[in-house]
């Protein structure tokens, strides 16, 4: 069941480094496919109607 107000979720990358405690993102960056997979401009393309939202409410 969905919160009240809550319309949309979103799931973004985050960073996989060497100091992990999770064993398969150490071997990830082992084999290097680590390294910080955030993605700024998408989240800010996400997040631009609800901040523009907000600002005409306040």
């Amino acid at each position: 069941m969905k919160e009240p107000g809550v319309r949309e979720h979103m799931t973004f990358g985050g960073a996989v480094t060497a100091e992990a405690s999770d064993p398969v993102a150490r071997h990830m960056v082992s084999r290097g496919k680590g390294g910080d997979l955030r993605n700024p401009e998408r989240i800010r393309a996400w997040s631009h109607p609800f901040g523009t939202e907000l600002d005409a409410t306040h």
